[in-house]
């Protein structure tokens, strides 16, 4: 903002507390008056800040949308949420006059990497990679990553890729059959690298000389006890346990990339432990064409203490580089396997830089895979045109814009389920049950940012999933899921 545009009266501003500010972002209409065509802000009078409306002239402007980004609360040091509402956020007075200038962001430090040495790592038998993955941020976004690895006398070199968050970074080491008893089980190091758009460069770990390879890099057997790691071994399988039931969902996390996510609102237990298990699906297919070049995805996924249908969020991870004859190609995670003569898709993102696919599917005890997603060819006219209104929306109970309307059109009447996910994967609510969808243009489905417990969700960006059933031309009942985004401000 050029300082000009303000009035003379305003201080130097106090960046003592710069910390604990809120911003307040606004998104504004104009008419052509004004300072080059923009309506300028009288802040010293609070009824020029209103919502939809405003005087034909160089003030009182047409606040189309507002969000907040809540500073730190400074007697606990943790992020506050705004607690008053628009309106009241936009009934003030200058208290402490400040001035703003005009300035050019600069990203001038590098990526931040970390990486827990005490994290299992481990080859799942009939896979063809070693996972090693860290966390990496930046001030504005890292834009690449590799992984450098030793072992067999000689230095190798990977690119990372992010998962989901954007945070956590996968990189693999090509492995053939098992590791245990080999140099790379008794011998690994490894160290990372990351740069950012503006070329800043981090390695890490750094000893503070710069060196490449670092002068003790994280390794099975060092001089330096803080980068010891523990020694990757083979695994036939991996099971985690819980005993206790608290939060939103049950996440199981794998050494080799692979995540499992169960809501908890939404199933049944059982039993005092729910066991969540996963080895290689050494099975045959009857017709595995769209299964075959990844066989190395294949997963045979048991859980014990759920009855029924288990709803779930599941992440697939393979050795990356193995899509490439792929190219052009939609990618699903797909059932197999038992009475089910061909891969059956069921979606999923999909993330090619972390050779990863995410989605949320139905599982009892199954055979799942990573393969072509066959359903465009199939599935055109039955579940389009989702449309939610607004987006983004703002339940935050001043009455403008607390609600947002979703739709959908198809050529299809059937049955319809709605759910909503943050992006982690833990269901917030269940919109929808089984209900009667019409085909054509559907009736809205209102929510009012809600969970299930009656809470208003925090902001941010959430998933909806549709999960449509419906009867095919051929007589035959078919299920097809599709995610969108939704976004929530405050």
């Amino acid at each position: 903002v050029n300082k000009s545009a303000f009035t003379d009266n305003l201080g130097a501003a106090d960046w003592s507390g710069f910390e604990n500010w809120d911003f307040i972002v606004l998104s504004l209409g104009h008419d052509g008056d004004g300072v080059e065509g923009v309506r300028s802000v009288d802040a010293g009078s609070a009824s020029q800040w209103q919502f939809g409306g405003g005087a034909e002239g160089d003030i009182d402007p047409n606040i189309i949308d507002m969000a907040v980004s809540a500073g730190l609360d400074p007697g606990t040091g943790e992020p506050k949420e705004p607690a008053d509402s628009q309106e009241e956020q936009l009934d003030w007075t200058v208290s402490t006059p400040v001035q703003l200038s005009a300035h050019f962001a600069r990203d001038i430090t590098p990526p931040t990497i970390e990486y827990d040495v005490l994290q299992e790592i481990a080859h799942l038998t009939g896979t063809l990679h070693l996972l090693i993955q860290a966390e990496i941020t930046d001030d504005i976004e890292p834009t690449a990553a590799m992984l450098y690895y030793y072992y067999s006398g000689e230095w190798d070199s990977t690119a990372m890729g992010p998962v989901e968050n954007g945070r956590t970074w996968f990189g693999d080491i090509s492995v053939e059959g098992d590791i245990e008893g080999t140099d790379i089980a008794d011998s690994l190091k490894f160290f990372f690298s990351a740069t950012d758009a503006a070329g800043n460069l981090a390695i890490y770990p750094d000893d503070g000389d710069s060196a490449v390879p670092p002068t003790y890099p994280f390794a099975v057997m060092s001089d330096n006890p803080s980068r010891i790691i523990p020694a990757p071994h083979d695994s036939d399988s991996g099971a985690v346990v819980f005993s206790s039931f608290a939060g939103d969902s049950l996440t199981a996390d794998f050494a080799w990339g692979d995540r499992i996510a169960i809501p908890l609102n939404v199933v049944n237990i059982t039993g005092p432990q729910v066991r969540i298990t996963v080895r290689y699906a050494d099975a045959p297919v009857t017709d595995g064409g769209d299964l075959a070049e990844l066989s190395q995805a294949r997963r045979e996924i048991s859980i014990g203490g759920i009855d029924g249908e288990i709803p779930m969020m599941l992440r697939l991870h393979w050795l990356s580089g193995r899509t490439s004859q792929w190219s052009g190609e939609e990618l699903a995670l797909c059932e197999f396997g038992g009475n089910i003569s061909s891969p059956r898709p069921y979606g999923g993102t999909y993330y090619e830089s972390s050779s990863i696919i995410n989605g949320d599917i139905y599982l009892g005890t199954g055979l799942w895979a990573v393969g072509r997603d066959t359903r465009s060819r199939d599935d055109k006219g039955v579940l389009r045109n989702i449309l939610f209104s607004p987006n983004p929306f703002s339940p935050n109970g001043d009455g403008i814009y607390d609600r947002v309307a979703i739709s959908w059109e198809s050529d299809y009447s059937g049955s319809i389920d709605i759910d909503i996910y943050d992006l982690n994967g833990s269901h917030k609510i269940r919109l929808a049950r089984d209900m009667t969808s019409a085909s054509g243009r559907s009736s809205p489905i209102w929510w009012d940012g809600r969970d299930s417990a009656g809470k208003i969700v925090k902001a941010g960006i959430y998933a909806v999933r549709f999960e449509f059933t419906y009867i095919s031309e051929a007589g035959v009942e078919l299920r097809i899921r599709e995610n969108r985004p939704l976004a929530v401000i405050k």
